[in-house]
């Protein structure tokens, strides 16, 4: 009674998925003692070379992904650093300041907009909503969130993009033209900024020796 009382210990398996198994048949799962157990046999493994084929078009797959992932990003500096030169070039040649420029005409001009639009359709729904009264600060904060969002943030590089190469020609040649020794308007450029790194250090061995 003992024996037939005694727990078993361990984990039952109700089920056992049956697509994991093949069946085989032979003189052993035919005859009583063997019964259909013996007649189930864990599928065999995949062989070698497929599994090798299967994790090298993964790896190339992945690589490629990658590959063309980085090539996006490196484009989008590229883009990017060609902006910051065109708006560099604008500001030596024209003196303007593109970008405080649309960054004024957007805040200005839209911010206005979109506080109009504000007062018509969000502040009455968000007062009921709150329970008081929008504060002049609230919708200061309202604006300027939408304003300085990243989509707003894209939209305001294109547009300083499209000003820079439309509207503020190329001048640099022009503006160097009669200058003696000329080599070009990078070399010129070049020159110039050399010539004010070296004002820049002269300037702080100056503040040096003052000190002393």
């Amino acid at each position: 009674m003992d024996g037939l009382s005694r727990t078993r210990k361990g984990t039952v398996i109700n089920k056992i998925e049956k697509s994991l198994f093949v069946h085989k048949d032979d003189e052993r799962s035919t005859n009583a003692e063997g019964g259909l157990r013996s007649r189930k046999l864990f599928k065999p493994l995949p062989p070698a070379k497929q599994v090798e084929a299967e994790a090298l078009a993964a790896k190339k797959a992945q690589e490629e992904e990658e590959r063309i992932q980085k090539e996006k990003e490196e484009s989008g500096i590229q883009d990017h650093l060609r902006r910051c030169k065109e708006l560099n070039r604008v500001s030596f040649e024209y003196d303007v300041n593109l970008v405080d420029l649309v960054d004024n005409m957007i805040d200005d001009g839209m911010g206005s907009e979109i506080n109009n639009i504000f007062e018509t359709v969000l502040y009455p729904r968000l007062e009921k909503l709150m329970g008081r009264k929008v504060t002049d600060l609230d919708k200061k904060f309202f604006v300027r969130s939408l304003l300085s969002s990243n989509v707003m943030k894209v939209t305001k590089d294109k547009l300083c993009d499209t000003i820079a190469t439309t509207y503020f020609k190329n001048i640099g040649n022009l503006q160097w033209k009669g200058m003696e020794n000329y080599e070009g308007n990078e070399k010129t450029m070049e020159k110039i900024q050399e010539a004010i790194r070296r004002k820049i250090k002269l300037a702080e061995q100056i503040n040096e020796l003052t000190k002393q």
